[in-house]
């Protein structure tokens, strides 16, 4: 279990980040090693995402969850559908992968 990976890291380090973490599921038999990351960096992902663009990491060995509020403002917990080419399905909520869009517009 890991809190914010990211913290004080260059973003060329939180991708390395990435293939390390899917580096080391690789390595061990499946049921001994998972992750539970806590991020908001969208290199992390963006890079294991690219691995399996790649076919260096399966996307049935990824699970993308965050956490939003319903329109009673009640917390819930939602997966993100990722395929086996390694793109997102599912639609991020508002403020997710936009605001480098929005900087620079």
């Amino acid at each position: 279990l890991v809190e914010q990976p990211e913290t004080h890291l260059h973003p060329k380090l939180q991708a390395e980040i990435g293939s390390v973490m899917a580096e080391s599921i690789l390595n061990t038999p499946r049921s001994v090693k998972n992750w539970i990351v806590e991020t908001h960096s969208e290199t992390i992902l963006l890079r294991i995402l690219k691995l399996i663009r790649d076919g260096q990491f399966k996307s049935d060995l990824l699970r993308v969850y965050y956490i939003d509020q319903n329109e009673n403002g009640i917390s819930q917990i939602n997966q993100m559908q990722v395929s086996s080419e390694g793109e997102l399905l599912s639609q991020w909520p508002d403020g997710f992968f936009s605001t480098d869009i929005d900087e620079i517009f």
